[in-house]
């Protein structure tokens, strides 16, 4: 008899039937996995993730975020949902690298290189991401791989584009060390760091008109 199966013998008509039941060996059941937030991720970097940047890609302007409902780095134009092959996974990013100064070199541009360890090269991910096998152990991409991403920003939109990278590095040397349990606890509990950012950014004033708001939705009679 397989464990765990229900063998149910009935004694003869009228009575209740008898039943035995197996249960699996405790020792030998699966230990739940540890599902928590990442820690060597600030909640700060994933607001920049979330909230993105801009910058010029495949030369159009456009604004690019981590969509963490569905775990893909999105590009696209202004106003304009990203397509279905405008998108790479954050299981299979491998680095975000900066390049360029907006001190004068390089005509003051900066230039950011995403790199993918997505089958094929090419680091599309239309719809949702595959979450089955691990993630690759690799942190530096082979010299000579394109990358799969290219941003460009001048001076203006630079230093939101090298924030942007920096968090980008920070969430995928986080993913590398600790595993996808960060960005799965991140998806399902984004909404917890967007509050917690709009809590500490509140001035002492906005933050009492906040409580009071509070109070009065919570006990409208009392005013």
């Amino acid at each position: 008899m397989a464990v765990g199966e229900v063998l149910l013998e009935l004694e003869g008509r009228g009575k209740m039937p008898d039943k035995t039941v197996l249960l699996a060996d405790p020792g030998n059941a699966p230990k739940p996995e540890i599902f928590g937030p990442p820690e060597t991720v600030q909640p700060s970097a994933i607001y920049k993730l979330y909230r993105g940047a801009t910058g010029e890609v495949n030369g159009q302007s456009s604004r690019f975020w981590a969509d963490f409902s569905v775990l893909q780095l999105c590009w696209a134009t202004y106003d304009n949902p990203a397509g279905a092959c405008d998108r790479l996974s954050l299981l299979d990013l491998i680095s975000c690298r900066i390049k360029g100064s907006l001190d004068g070199q390089d005509g003051g541009r900066l230039r950011a290189e995403i790199h993918t360890s997505a089958p094929g090269g090419d680091g599309l991910a239309p719809g949702l991401p595959k979450l089955h096998g691990q993630v690759r152990p690799e942190s530096s991409p082979d010299s000579s791989s394109a990358p799969a991403l290219v941003v460009f920003a001048n001076a203006t939109g630079g230093s939101a584009l090298q924030e942007f990278a920096e968090a980008l590095t920070q969430l995928v040397a986080s993913r590398d060390s600790e595993g996808r349990q960060g960005l799965l606890f991140i998806q399902k509990r984004l909404f917890q760091y967007l509050w917690r950012h709009q809590g500490i950014s509140f001035t002492e004033e906005q933050l009492y008109e906040a409580q009071a708001v509070l109070a009065f939705n919570l006990e409208p009679r009392e005013g």
